[in-house]
């Protein structure tokens, strides 16, 4: 059954959602310290029903801590990008990026729609005049890839990081 790209990205948005709301959503190391970046990664089955094969296909997705571009500058910026991708690759990737306060609520974000599977950086800012006082933002990061008609996602965020806005 082959779904139409608007219904995958509904479902992968939806998966996404909730993968980032959920305390899974960004990777840990060993010592359980969240890691910002992780892999997007599809097993995809592929072949006919006579000779069935899965191939795996990924991308490394990060997400870079949110800052000033200059000292006492009312914007913040982040960006989140991915790579990396394996061989073969998947068809299509796209990457949303979104600056999140300490709620997870999202103040900016930027979508790069589906393109093919090569590196993309995507930067989003936001102007904090007005929101005075010191707050905490994270840089979220989702890609979402499409393999052979079949859909994937990874949700990684930066680490947290407390700044003054006003």
């Amino acid at each position: 059954m082959k779904k139409s790209k608007k219904s995958m990205l509904a479902a992968v948005t939806g998966i996404a959602t909730a993968a980032m709301l959920g305390a899974a959503a960004m990777p840990a190391n060993a010592q359980g310290t969240p890691t910002p970046g992780a892999r997007a990664t599809l097993r995809a089955a592929v072949g006919s029903a006579q000779h069935p094969m899965r191939e795996v296909v990924s991308c490394a997705v990060t997400a870079q801590e949110p800052d000033f571009l200059v000292s006492g500058s009312e914007t913040i910026y982040a960006s989140g990008k991915f790579g990396s991708c394996s061989s073969p690759a998947p068809d299509e990737c796209h990457l949303t990026v979104s600056i999140a306060n300490g709620g997870f609520s999202d103040v900016a974000h930027k979508d790069g729609g589906w393109r093919s599977c090569t590196s993309q950086t995507l930067k989003v800012s936001y102007h904090c005049a007005g929101v005075v006082g010191r707050h905490p933002y994270t840089t979220v990061a989702t890609l979402a890839i499409h393999y052979q008609g079949q859909a994937g996602s990874k949700v990684v965020h930066s680490h947290a990081k407390t700044l003054w806005c006003g």
